[in-house]
């Protein structure tokens, strides 16, 4: 996975979980055992595409920008 793949599925995932009443799993449970995507990660927080909002994993604008474009 990369780092566009990445934002997409965030994208997608911020979308289904406002728009449903039924529990996701959380990015972070998701994320929690992978290195590459800790790693991912780590890069889209630097790069302050994602950002941690009351202890969760969030796109930033500019992170919910690019992820519709690409």
């Amino acid at each position: 996975m990369d780092k566009a793949n990445l934002l997409k599925m965030m994208y997608a995932h911020e979308q289904v979980g406002n728009q449903s009443s039924e529990p996701y799993p959380s990015l972070e449970d998701m994320i929690k055992g992978d290195k590459k995507l800790k790693k991912l990660v780590s890069q889209l927080l630097d790069e302050q595409l994602v950002q941690y909002q009351n202890s969760k994993l969030v796109l930033t604008n500019m992170g919910k920008y690019l992820a519709k474009i690409l």
